[in-house]
């Protein structure tokens, strides 16, 4: 009987220790976003934003960044991933315990590079984490893997089309 109470008691603590992914089913569950730093034209520096649907749907887009407002007429790639693509998405951010990491993963150390944010959307909250010049393990997995699931062509067709359309608007 005892054993059988000691039993009941780690599985419920190891059942109350787990995090559930409840990831969002109506908008993206995944967003990953990079946008360069250092010098350049102030113009360069959009956003590069790829979110994951769970039904597969995946997203290359851009936003407003300091002052210059992007409209909803900027270039959007779209394109369509296998189910065993988005599983595999999951199961990364579930390998490395997403929620658990620190918000913050600046590397104070590294002088040029870029920012890099993940955020994973469940139905109930989300989290963002990332930030300049990041070097941590598992950010960068995630990262890499959300990158290697687009078309380079595709994507730096994209990114020409999103500089023409800031440059058209801000001239100067």
């Amino acid at each position: 009987m005892r054993k059988l109470v000691l039993l009941m008691l780690f599985t419920l603590i190891l059942a109350g220790c787990s995090e559930e992914y409840n990831y969002e089913t109506e908008g993206p569950f995944i967003i990953v976003t990079t946008s360069p730093a250092g010098p350049d034209d102030y113009r360069n520096f959009f956003p590069r934003n790829i979110s994951i649907h769970s039904d597969g749907t995946l997203r290359i887009y851009t936003e407003s960044f300091g002052e210059l407002i992007i409209g909803k007429d900027a270039p959007i790639f779209v394109t369509q991933l296998e189910e065993e693509q988005v599983e595999t998405i999951k199961e990364l951010i579930e390998k490395h315990n997403f929620l658990k990491l620190e918000e913050n993963l600046e590397d104070p150390a590294v002088m040029d590079g870029g920012y890099e944010y993940i955020t994973v959307v469940l139905s109930d909250t989300s989290k963002k984490v990332g930030g300049l010049n990041p070097n941590h393990e598992a950010l960068s997995e995630i990262i890499d893997y959300v990158y290697e699931l687009v078309d380079n062509d595709s994507y730096n067709y994209w990114r020409q089309q999103v500089k023409e359309y800031i440059y058209e608007r801000y001239p100067d």
